[in-house]
């Protein structure tokens, strides 16, 4: 005897997927041999893709997509061609929202995807703007009262940066503590992204909340303990030196 539950036919239930299918103009072709959950359909576009049935029927409902990988990596592709660049694949980094592009002079590089459907870049390599002009990384102390603080950056001039761009008074000691020449503005935004993420990862406990320094530099983070500054300085040799910055 069969309780607590009513079996669906397994006929009916492939009619309701398959007429889910239909409904945005795919064909269910079969069950995924790997996963219960999944089948494998061909989309209006002609490609065959794997997808969870339950996806489809609320596509089917209006409540999301059903979209293509290849169709959309060909769309990011002829995007890319009117401006010049290429798709390779999957971004270097690994981030979320960004491909691989090469440049029509051979550069490699990372970009938004949002960025390269409105031509909103430049080549690191042979452009003409700060990504493609030579920058150096910067560590700063600000003696800010009761306690000091320092601050990792990048910027094509790190004297300017201090006293203009972060809204330090005049009257609160500060100085330059170290610089890294990089090539490129991409290149320092990248290797300060990678330094910010380690100390986000390994030492949590030296960062200074915004809370502490307030309006007193302009910025939202990236201040870090006075007490940092030899993790800060290790990380500057790496790059420095060429090398990744990995786990301690």
């Amino acid at each position: 005897m069969i309780r607590d539950h009513s079996p669906e036919c397994p006929v009916c239930i492939r009619t309701r997927r398959a007429a889910a299918a239909s409904r945005i103009g795919a064909i269910l072709i079969g069950p995924d041999p790997d996963h219960r959950h999944y089948g494998v359909f061909r989309l209006s576009c002609g490609h065959i893709v794997r997808r969870q049935y339950y996806r489809i029927e609320r596509a089917a409902e209006g409540d999301c997509a059903a979209g293509c990988e290849t169709c959309r990596e060909e769309r990011y592709d002829a995007i890319a061609r009117d401006h010049d660049w290429r798709l390779v694949g999957p971004a270097a980094s690994g981030r979320t929202g960004y491909r691989s592009y090469r440049h029509s002079c051979g550069h490699l590089q990372d970009v938004s995807n949002g960025n390269m459907r409105w031509g909103d870049v430049d080549c690191a390599a042979c452009g003409e703007s700060w990504t493609s002009k030579p920058s150096q990384l910067y560590l700063f102390r600000v003696d800010l009262d009761p306690e000091q603080v320092l601050k990792l950056g990048y910027s094509s001039n790190p004297a300017r940066r201090l006293r203009q761009q972060l809204g330090i008074t005049r009257d609160t000691p500060s100085r330059i503590l170290r610089t890294v020449p990089v090539p490129t503005g991409h290149d320092a935004v990248c290797q300060e992204k990678k330094a910010h993420t380690y100390m986000r990862r390994y030492n949590p406990e030296l960062i200074v909340p915004k809370s502490v320094y307030g309006d007193a530099i302009n910025t939202r983070s990236e201040i870090y303990h006075i007490s940092a500054e030899p993790i800060l300085r290790h990380l500057l040799d790496r790059i420095e030196a060429g090398l990744p910055i990995s786990s301690p």
